[in-house]
């Protein structure tokens, strides 16, 4: 099963589900595989019947789902970062981008550069970072050990 968190903002953020599409055209993820989206805001209709939406997933249930996935892709928000950390999962991480409307700001640009440089973390800002990062993800990876310096990050982020 793959786990997808595109979080509870206004703004859509259809650049995912049609990246998860592609990636089952292409044969990046099998047709066979159940992806659960937790979509939001995010208006999309799948091509792909394995692709379940909804709107709101209870937080105990998607920590659950978190938990069982064989990936999980997240958007950039603070919450999910924090909640595979503390499950010790490695996301693949998808910012928001304010130039495609997706976001008021660029926060998650700037945060993916620390996550993709400093802590290592997979980062996808296009399809194909995507697809490798589907590739080459790796499920017995554990979140960096460096939880303190991430929270540290994230608080400055929120302050500010």
């Amino acid at each position: 099963m793959i786990k997808v968190a595109l979080g509870t903002e206004k703004f859509q953020f259809t650049r995912v589900l049609e990246w998860l599409d592609r990636a089952l055209d292409d044969n990046v993820l099998d047709e066979q595989e159940e992806i659960l989206v937790q979509a939001g805001s995010t208006n999309y209709i799948p091509r792909h019947k394995n692709m379940v939406l909804f709107t709101i997933v209870p937080y105990q249930q998607q920590i659950e789902e978190f938990k069982k996935a064989r990936i999980s892709i997240i958007h950039a928000g603070i919450g999910n970062v924090l909640d595979l950390a503390d499950l010790d999962r490695v996301p693949i991480i998808i910012p928001r981008d304010p130039m495609r409307k997706e976001h008021l700001d660029g926060h998650q640009l700037d945060f993916c550069d620390v996550a993709g440089k400093e802590l290592a973390l997979p980062v996808a800002h296009t399809y194909k970072q995507f697809a490798e990062a589907i590739h080459n993800y790796n499920q017995d990876r554990k979140f960096p050990s460096f939880r303190k310096q991430l929270v540290d990050y994230l608080v400055s982020v929120v302050e500010n």
